[in-house]
């Protein structure tokens, strides 16, 4: 095989598909239902860090992240931080039993048209963004690891800090 062939084939193999949400650009706005009942603009947030989670009321992992997300909300609002929470239940009936039992007060969006999901295309939950104060997206986390929220508590401070 030739070396600019190898080259093309490396770079496709390592290169990010086409669709997936980059670091460094600018989260996609999107408006949803917030199960307080008002619609919630990711726009209306510019200007403060944003920890923004996708989450399902059937996934065990989502379940042990959201109250280390309650944790840092509660730490970290008054400085700046908003959680967001985007449940990808089709039923909110579902959703609001879950916040209810994790006992979550950050606000839950609802995404059952997929709208947001359908922007970041989420494909491991819990999937999480953290965006900085200029709206621009500066990590992922895919997934949930028990100790993980170190690395957002590290992170926060951090993007609080600018």
């Amino acid at each position: 095989m030739n070396a600019k062939l190898w080259l093309v084939l490396l770079l496709s193999l390592t290169a990010a598909p086409a669709n997936a949400l980059q670091i460094g650009v600018v989260a996609p706005d999107f408006t949803l239902k917030s199960a307080a009942g008002v619609n919630l603009r990711l726009h209306e947030f510019r200007g403060d860090v944003i920890l923004l989670n996708f989450w399902g009321s059937w996934c065990g992992p989502c379940a042990q992240e959201l109250p280390a997300l309650q944790d840092l909300h509660e730490r970290y609002h008054a400085q700046g931080l908003q959680v967001l929470g985007v449940n990808l239940d089709n039923d909110e009936a579902a959703a609001r039993n879950a916040i209810r039992r994790l006992d979550i007060e950050f606000p839950t969006l609802f995404d059952t048209r997929k709208t947001a999901s359908g922007l970041y295309q989420p494909d491991d939950l819990p999937q999480t963004y953290i965006i900085d104060r200029d709206g621009m997206v500066q990590f992922e986390y895919k997934g949930y690891k028990p100790g993980q929220e170190k690395k957002y508590d590290e992170i926060i401070k951090q993007l609080l800090n600018q």
